[in-house]
């Protein structure tokens, strides 16, 4: 399955369990419900985040049945919501390029146990 965003901007494929994201710049923001890969959820057991995108949006990831995550260096902030719900969560390493965490972003992880942040100087 592939998406593209209105303007195609990001090429987004599921492939193998996969959800991949290629592009540049702040990822579109979304609701629980409006998220475009919601049906697929529970077949998507990773993602990928290029190191050009800058922002990951709001409930971008949210719900997912992934067990980690690593945030690329060149995302600066992680939206609202972004990994809220993802229940199997269990580990996060967010690099040196990330200073705005906005509020839930990682709301009810109920598994979550290693976080890995490198942080920068600023963070909001």
């Amino acid at each position: 399955s592939k998406y593209l965003t209105n303007s195609n901007k990001f090429i987004k494929e599921i492939k193998n369990g996969v959800l991949m994201f290629g592009g540049s710049g702040e990822m579109y923001s979304y609701t629980s419900s409006t998220v475009p890969w919601r049906s697929y959820k529970d077949k998507i057991k990773e993602i990928s985040i290029d190191e050009d995108i800058t922002s990951i949006g709001d409930y971008a990831f949210y719900g997912l049945n992934i067990t980690e995550v690593e945030i690329p260096e060149g995302v600066r902030k992680i939206g609202t919501y972004a990994f809220a719900n993802c229940t199997s969560l269990s580990e996060v390493v967010i690099r040196k390029g990330v200073n705005i965490i906005d509020t839930n972003a990682f709301a009810n992880c109920k598994s979550l146990k290693n976080v890995y942040y490198y942080s920068p100087q600023n963070v909001k």
